[in-house]
């Protein structure tokens, strides 16, 4: 609620929400008013024992845990298809020897057969093609189309993966995402479930799946308009802050899950060809390159 009430506020300079969250021994009619009277820089409000919240950061500690050593007596699975960011992060993991990668995008590949005529015609097919040519070059990796909203797609891949290397499925890397930048206004129902289905629920397919197997690491890409939100970003803030509320969600429940809340990509993926990169970094964010 509160990523996209932030980008409403953004847009819409008129309209304060506010999204007040209250214990069942709450007198909601005073917590209404109480805050209709208060400052209105906050977004995310809750009330316990009397007691005001309001949503912040905290810093990191600047001696952060080491991660425990990748385990490889199973496969990791990456959602985002071949292109962008997730080619990236494939080729990073693959430089940990005995890294396998079922990569699952929405572009079906034609015969491998069929692979050096397309190459010769160039073309997106084509260039998924070479990208996952040469992630085969450092390990191993399966390509597989699928929806990551269908759950029985997902689950054919992963069992099809399972099989053929015979371990389970123990970490999962959801990059799966569209970027639908407009205004507010403009967006009828149906582009609201187009801009949320790959991350919202395809998020909770893989969190369904993971249970399925033992799944040790489950990170989310999120971004900072999860919480921070952004004008014209409404519903991609909104589909973000889904992920960070997931990777809390399993991890109250004794699961692996991290959200990570990415700044922008410099001309990697949805940031190819942006046209605003110098207003990002204006506004204080910085913005990555690929190393």
């Amino acid at each position: 609620h509160g990523a996209l009430l932030k980008s409403l506020r953004e847009e819409l300079p008129w309209l304060r929400g506010v999204h007040l969250d209250l214990a069942a021994d709450e007198d909601p009619l005073e917590a209404i008013l109480a805050e209709a009277a208060a400052h209105p820089a906050d977004t995310e409000v809750s009330v316990r024992s009397g007691q005001r919240y309001a949503r912040r950061l905290a810093p990191l500690p600047h001696q952060p845990e080491l991660a425990e050593p990748a385990q490889h007596d199973g496969f990791q699975l990456i959602t985002g298809g071949l292109g962008g960011v997730g080619a990236d992060v494939a080729a990073h993991l693959l430089k940990t020897p005995g890294t396998r990668l079922l990569v699952l995008g929405r572009t079906p590949l034609p015969s491998e057969d069929a692979w050096q005529q397309h190459l010769d015609e160039g073309g997106s097919v084509a260039d998924k093609i070479a990208t996952l040519q040469r992630l085969r070059q450092h390990g191993e990796v399966r390509y597989a189309a699928a929806d990551v909203t269908d759950a029985p797609q997902v689950r054919s891949a992963v069992d099809s993966a399972a099989t053929a290397w015979q371990v389970p499925l123990t970490g999962v890397l959801h990059l799966a995402g569209s970027f639908d930048q407009r205004p507010v206004q403009e967006l009828s129902p149906a582009d609201w479930r187009d801009a949320l289905a790959a991350k919202v629920l395809g998020a909770w397919t893989l969190h369904e799946i993971s249970a399925e197997h033992p799944v040790r690491e489950f990170v989310a890409f999120s971004s900072v308009n999860g919480h921070f939100g952004g004008s014209t970003n409404s519903a991609y803030s909104a589909a973000n802050a889904f992920l960070d509320a997931l990777a809390v969600h399993r991890r109250r429940s004794g699961l692996p899950g991290q959200s990570l809340a990415w700044s922008m990509w410099r001309e990697v993926g949805m940031s190819r060809g942006y046209q605003h990169t110098a207003l990002t970094e204006v506004r204080g964010y910085r913005v990555l390159d690929h190393d």
